[in-house]
This record gives structure tokens, C-alpha cells and sequence, in this order.
């Protein structure tokens, strides 16, 4: 959803109004990453634990794509 966005943001000029240089063409190659780690981490949604507890779950599931983007994406990106 938020590539759709960008890209939508992009065609309409927005990000060029506040001289921010991003206007991404709307390509598989530039959705498919966004689309299939969504799903993934769509499917740990269903795992069944805490489904009285929809509130804890949600927040506690939240934390778990930021983890990993900060502790295994950025470091393996920036070679650190």
C-alpha cells in the first residue's frame, strides 16, 4: 500500500513540490518485495496465540518486521 501511494504521490508532482527527488516507476520488479514480505508477515497474523487478546497481539506482531529491518536489513544493506 505504501508503494501505491508513493508512486501515486510521485505522478502527481507531490514529493517535487518540497524538492524531494522521488518518483518511482510503477514496475513488477519495484512491487513484488513489498507484496510477498507483506503476505509473509500477513501469515504470522493467523499463528494461533493471544486471539483473545487481538489488542497485545497486533502491537506485539507489529514490533517484529521493525526488528528485522533494523537488526538484519540495514546492517546486511549497509555492509556493517
Amino acid at each position: 500500500t505504501n508503494r501505491l501511494v508513493l508512486w501515486l504521490f510521485g505522478e502527481a508532482g507531490i514529493p517535487q513540490s518540497f524538492n524531494i527527488a522521488v518518483a518511482p516507476a510503477l514496475t513488477p520488479e519495484w512491487l513484488y518485495p513489498a507484496i510477498v514480505w507483506g503476505g509473509l508477515w500477513g501469515l504470522v497474523f493467523v499463528l494461533p496465540f493471544l486471539n483473545s487478546r487481538i489488542l497485545l497481539k497486533g502491537s506485539v506482531l507489529s514490533l517484529l518486521p521493525s526488528l528485522v529491518q533494523i537488526f538484519v536489513v540495514f546492517p546486511y544493506k549497509l555492509d556493517a
